[in-house]
């Protein structure tokens, strides 16, 4: 599963019976090669996280929790734990690879591969599909 998929996907909170928000991006873990949380916002546009741990079931269009208690505040939110989507990104030696387009997933949430857009004269602009642990996702711009 790609994190674009989740993306736009509605946040149901089946016990309340409510649609808690909607998906927008997702957060790491600290090494960066796990996902934790998927980041959400409301109707009155308030960020929040929903615990990857605790979604019950993903859905063609909305991702499914038991109850609010999979629905964290975003005062916690830590930046550098963005993917960051459309961003620059780099290896961790500092050379530039392109854009990045897309996340791989498992069924255990690791990343398994980066999507990136090169944007580097001679490759041609096209996606190209590098190993996870290639990119330090913590240096884009």
């Amino acid at each position: 599963m790609h994190i674009t998929e989740f993306i736009s996907k509605k946040v149901l909170n089946i016990f309340d019976v409510k649609i808690e928000g909607t998906i927008s991006g997702a957060l790491t873990n600290k090494s960066g090669k796990k996902i934790e949380y998927l980041t959400a916002f409301n109707n009155e546009e308030e960020d929040f996280l929903v615990d990857c741990r605790k979604i019950s079931s993903i859905g063609q269009d909305a991702i499914v929790v038991k109850n609010i208690s999979a629905i964290i505040s975003n005062a916690n939110i830590i930046e550098e734990h963005f993917i960051p989507l459309n961003k620059h990104i780099y290896s961790s030696s500092g050379d530039y690879l392109g854009t990045l387009n897309d996340v791989e997933i498992d069924k255990n949430e690791r990343i398994s591969r980066i999507n990136v857009k090169s944007d580097i004269i001679g490759k041609g602009g096209k996606k190209v599909i590098m190993d996870g642990e290639v990119v330090d996702l913590k240096n884009f711009s």
